[in-house]
């Protein structure tokens, strides 16, 4: 990571957000930050760094990362949902202003 006062690049950035909420699991006999070793059969936990993530191998899951895969998944098909029913019923609901004013924000005039 940069130093307190440097500026951050494109590569610090996708490190920082790349070692946060991983979740994977580690491999037996691994041993942990604290000093744990992992038991038989591995162990399912979230990552304490890097040596943690590289140890879970690619099957590791980045939570935060999904978390807003899905957020905005479900927010365009909101959007998109709402708009198709209005069109068919031909008046305005809740809904759709909702929908209408999120699709305003990400529309640049």
């Amino acid at each position: 990571m940069a130093a307190a006062g440097q500026e951050k690049t494109v590569s610090d950035y996708i490190v920082h957000h790349l070692t946060n909420l991983t979740y994977g699991k580690l491999p037996e006999g691994f041993e942990r930050y604290d000093g744990q070793t992992v038991g038989t059969g591995g162990e399912w936990t979230f990552a304490h760094g890097a040596e943690e993530i590289a140890a879970m191998g690619f099957n590791a899951v980045h939570v935060d990362s999904l978390a807003w895969s899905i957020g905005l998944a479900l927010s365009f098909a909101h959007c998109s949902v709402g708009l198709r029913f209005a069109r068919q019923r031909q008046r305005p609901q809740a809904s759709l202003t909702l929908s209408k004013w999120l699709l305003s924000l990400l529309i640049i005039k």
